[in-house]
């Protein structure tokens, strides 16, 4: 099952879920580094080259890619101003994931109902909502 990890949302436990075949774990960079030993690159999603935060020997896919997808402009007037937000959700939708996890309050988690809804993926906080998440993996 593919989980997208929203920026500094990584939990310890999410190695051993990786490890057992139970999550596959996904993100683009667009605030951060990431390790790529850890998780799978999403395609980008209306992106510029400075939202990317990679190498140009880094970016393992073809521009054409880095595309919004048809939920792109309904995500964000559900988010408001946070553009980046808008950009992982629509990342992880375009890349199948499941789920999300994230600490997003303010923006993010403030929308769930309503994201669900649209995209037909769960969103989760990775610390107080870790027992649910476990549940909806089958951990």
């Amino acid at each position: 099952m593919r989980i997208y990890c929203d920026t500094n949302s990584f939990r310890e436990e999410l190695h051993q879920l990786r490890r057992n075949g139970i999550v596959e774990l996904v993100i683009f960079p667009y605030d951060s580094k990431i390790n790529k030993k850890k998780y799978r690159l999403a395609r980008p999603s209306a992106a510029t080259w400075a939202d990317l935060n990679l190498k140009w020997t880094e970016a393992n896919f073809p521009w054409r890619d880095a595309v919004k997808s048809d939920k792109y402009e309904h995500i964000r007037k559900l988010l408001g101003r946070p553009r980046l937000d808008a950009l992982h959700i629509d990342s992880a939708f375009k890349a199948g994931c499941r789920a999300l996890l994230t600490r997003d309050k303010n923006h993010i988690l403030a929308k769930t109902p309503e994201l669900e809804e649209l995209l037909g993926m769960r969103f989760f906080h990775p610390d107080e909502q870790w027992d649910d998440f476990l549940m909806f993996v089958g951990a």
